[in-house]
């Protein structure tokens, strides 16, 4: 068969090499790609290497579940708020439209951006926090999303991907406060394993591509408008909540009245940094917002901060939410040691014929919990707590057991 498509392969062959040669200097060739295992067969010339991540990472489960996962309104009955699925896509348009402007690889940004959430349990941030205090409490060193994205992708469902792609996912936190960034370029085995002993331990990395900076940074410009957007629309924030805020942001944006303007807020802020960020990095060895962007990013997000993610209203549920959690743990732990074959955390995760026979091996009870409830949708996480937390509601008893 290959003898059939040879002249073909080779035509796709000097493709790729053209492509690869007209990008900038600071681009990621795709020749450069390193997997850890290389554990299945591929053909560079029919799909580059980090088109490949892209198709593993769209066909692994952890990305089907991210059409269940609040971005940070949870417990909310509303259709037009964000869910992790459409960020992530948000991000990729973002970052696809900054990487061809500077000349960067296309399809490493794209698998970058698909991937960096996957990580995310349910609940948003919120989640993240508690279960991150359930880490810490049964002796694992902690729990953040950037590390359990590569955990789902390179260890639980191990989809091979390239060290590339999983450093701009372990690299990716839009949530730090960094606008200027240098990669180190110096990528290997074992400086990925490296950045992920660190990453688990709580310390923040950098990207070590031009690619995952730009995925960083565009993480930010995907989220900050979007999150006043879906605030405005469930009611969290009133018209009088929005005297404070910053000014700075209403004249760069060339806002009156954001109230009254809200439909303009998210263009007109993605257009202003995109716009900075390229004219700040263009020709430059970073990936940059110029010192007036960055401001206005600073300003943006720390109204945020402080009218949304630490709203009474959203944290309201908090006690009670570290109560399930710590609930469904106990429960699942339980089933685990005393090999309960027919539970949730058996049929629904360590048999799944997505997760990998090597993880079921290596991993210790507490770790596959906690791995288990981070991978859970937010219904998936109500149903379970409603089968485990509620008396069983019976017709009639039957007499004996």
């Amino acid at each position: 068969m290959k003898e059939k498509y040879s002249a073909f392969y080779q035509h796709l062959a000097e493709l790729s090499k053209r492509s690869d040669a007209s990008r900038s200097s600071h681009a990621c060739p795709n020749a450069a790609y390193i997997r850890i295992f290389s554990s299945f067969p591929e053909e560079e010339v029919i799909r580059p290497p980090y088109a490949r991540d892209t198709d593993r990472i769209l066909n692994s489960m952890a990305y089907t579940r991210y059409i269940d996962k609040t971005q940070v309104f949870f417990l909310v009955d509303h259709m037009h708020i964000a869910h992790r699925a459409l960020h992530v896509q948000i991000v990729s348009r973002v970052a696809q439209t900054i990487g061809r402007a500077l000349s960067l690889n296309d399809d490493l940004i794209e698998a970058i951006s698909l991937g960096h959430d996957i990580g995310h349990p349910p609940f948003g941030h919120e989640g993240e926090t508690i279960l991150n205090a359930l880490a810490k409490k049964v002796k694992i060193p902690g729990f953040a999303h950037n590390v359990q994205s590569y955990r789902w992708l390179e260890i639980i469902e191990d989809r091979d991907l390239t060290i590339q792609v999983l450093d701009g996912i372990l690299s990716h936190n839009g949530e730090k406060d960094k606008y200027k960034l240098i990669p180190d370029r110096q990528l290997s085995i074992d400086s990925i394993q490296e950045k992920y002993e660190r990453s688990l331990a709580g310390r923040d990395s950098l990207p070590s591509t031009y690619e995952g900076c730009v995925v960083r940074l565009s993480d930010s410009i995907a989220y900050v408008a979007r999150d006043l957007i879906d605030a405005l629309a469930v009611n969290l924030l009133t018209r009088e909540d929005l005297q404070n805020f910053p000014e700075l942001c209403y004249e760069m944006l060339e806002i009156d009245d954001i109230w009254e303007d809200r439909n303009k807020i998210e263009r007109k802020t993605v257009d202003l940094l995109v716009k900075d960020l390229l004219y700040t990095s263009y020709n430059q060895d970073m990936i940059s917002f110029s010192e007036d962007g960055q401001a206005f990013l600073r300003a943006f997000k720390r109204f945020n901060f402080s009218s949304i993610c630490e709203s009474p209203v959203l944290l309201g549920n908090q006690k009670r939410m570290e109560r399930l959690f710590s609930d469904l743990y106990e429960h699942y732990l339980d089933d685990l040691e005393h090999e309960r074959n027919d539970s949730a955390i058996f049929t629904d995760f360590l048999d799944n014929e997505s997760t990998s026979p090597r993880y079921r091996e290596e991993v210790t009870p507490e770790q596959a919990v906690l791995d288990f409830l981070a991978g859970m949708t937010d219904n998936y996480f109500e149903a379970r707590c409603k089968e485990i937390v509620l008396p069983v509601r019976v017709q009639h008893f039957s007499g004996r057991n």
